[in-house]
């Protein structure tokens, strides 16, 4: 997903979103393909700040799914 609308691969699991050179509007589009793809219509912006690097993401998105 961050590879998609960051349109680069040059990041690691714990590479925090800002760092791998993401933006307040690559943030929502982060999370409208989140909630479309995996059908969860309350993952807030919020979420997608605190968990912010790719590790923490899925873990947190797994405990949903």
């Amino acid at each position: 997903m961050w590879s998609e609308v960051l349109g680069s691969t040059e990041f690691d699991g714990s590479t925090r979103f800002f760092d791998a050179g993401g933006t307040s509007a690559m943030v929502l589009q982060v999370g409208e393909r989140l909630r479309a793809r995996l059908g969860l219509p309350e993952l807030s912006v919020v979420d997608l700040f605190e968990h912010c690097t790719p590790d923490t993401l899925t873990e947190f998105l797994a405990e949903r799914v």
